[in-house]
């Protein structure tokens, strides 16, 4: 009795030698490579790589573990011929060579995924432009879609920051900066350097108010 996992497919059948256009395995990426068809399965195939180019000298053993078979889209082969083009392996960039200002740049988008330029350059401290170049050349993909936060509050950190300390309340702050106070409020609680900024000059203002309550009582005692 045949077994219901594996399927029949009308253009390749176990045994078919193919080209794998693709096959991504951690960094790295392997591209035209040859492969024996093993198994079929409903969108997909577990082929045996005849001639990819393994990289650090590892079997395919080594590389992908157990029988060194690997699963492939059927979108992703096509049936080998004379004409195909020569298998190579695509490996990520390391980071040795980037300058320390970039190293910082490349490794805080890969920990915060979803910011956008403006909000990288704002937390390494570097100019927008430099960012973007960073971006460009080393082809990293950012979220690009400028928020209120990116226009509205990034730009006015100091500002906000005097606003508060002048003694100016949430909603002035906001307003004098285009927003609502329930946005600046919304953006505090999803942004942590916003919030400490709110939670810096708050404990500020009540230390000078403190202060300014001593004062008057001294001076309410002395006028007696």
């Amino acid at each position: 009795m045949s077994d219901p996992r594996y399927v029949e497919h009308p253009k390749f059948a176990a045994g078919d030698t193919v080209i794998v256009s693709e096959y991504r395995f951690g960094d790295d990426t392997f591209k035209n490579f040859k492969a024996v068809v093993e198994k079929m399965y409903d969108h997909s195939a577990m082929v045996d790589p005849i001639g990819i180019l393994l990289v650090e000298k590892l079997t395919k053993f080594q590389l992908f573990g157990g029988n060194g078979n690997i699963i492939v889209s059927f979108k992703k082969m096509k049936l080998a011929t004379k004409s195909d083009p020569k298998p190579r392996t695509v490996r990520k960039k390391k980071l040795g060579k980037l300058s320390p200002r970039k190293k910082e740049i490349v490794n805080y988008c890969r920990d915060n995924p979803n910011a956008t330029p403006r909000q990288i350059a704002y937390d390494v401290g570097e100019r927008l432009g430099y960012v973007y170049n960073v971006l460009n050349t080393q082809k990293i993909k950012v979220n690009r879609t400028s928020s209120a936060y990116d226009t509205n509050i990034l730009p006015n950190m100091d500002r906000i920051r005097q606003l508060l300390l002048n003694g100016n309340s949430a909603r002035q702050v906001s307003r004098a900066i285009g927003l609502s106070s329930s946005a600046l409020s919304g953006y505090a609680q999803s942004h942590p350097d916003l919030q400490e900024i709110l939670n810096e000059t708050k404990e500020i203002r009540q230390k000078q108010e403190a202060a300014r309550m001593v004062r008057r009582a001294d001076f309410m005692r002395a006028s007696r």
